[in-house]
């Protein structure tokens, strides 16, 4: 029987199969796995100094769409930011012509504190406000799960994602 996944359609069989033990002719051979690009789309937004940047990405992690915008961070309302993002990204999809059904997730990133848990940013130099409300807006205005980090930690687990092929690679992002 297939997998859950493979029933599911968001993963995809290579044609290279292979195996541990190339002498060995007993058990089945090792069926290397793949995301189905065309399963779903993310949008991945960073927030920095008066900048925001939404890149729109295939499942398989292909950049397919993005947009610069001119926000102004340092004296933005504390309540107001994550509401103009949540505006932003609705425009964005609109535009790309994208339904909720076809957006698995919104990833942000942030230069200083996230608090990944509450979705909000407690502190960061861009801002004069503190405690700024981020994935809630997000997720009210569109309907989709919004997930909310620190830039480098999210660098790290993307180049660790990527390289997550390569055995004993150990990554590091300073």
């Amino acid at each position: 029987e297939a997998p859950h996944d493979m029933r599911v359609g968001i993963a995809l069989e290579l044609d290279d199969r292979i195996s541990f033990f190339p002498h060995a002719r007993r058990g089945r051979p090792v069926v290397r796995l793949a995301l189905k690009p065309s399963a779903t789309h993310v949008l991945a937004g960073r927030i920095s100094a008066d900048l925001v940047q939404l890149v729109l990405a295939d499942f398989g992690g292909n950049q397919l769409k993005s947009k610069m915008l001119a926000m102004p961070t340092f004296d933005a309302a504390q309540d107001e930011f994550g509401k103009a993002i949540a505006g932003e990204i609705q425009i964005f999809l609109r535009e790309n012509k994208l339904q909720k059904s076809e957006l698995a997730r919104i990833g942000i990133a942030v230069q200083g504190l996230a608090d990944s848990r509450k979705g909000v940013i407690p502190w960061s130099p861009i801002f004069h406000a503190r405690n700024i409300p981020v994935a809630e807006p997000v997720e009210a205005a569109t309907g989709i799960s919004c997930i909310l980090a620190n830039d480098a930690n999210m660098m790290a687990e993307g180049i660790a994602a990527r390289d997550a092929d390569s055995p004993g690679r150990v990554t590091a992002v300073i």
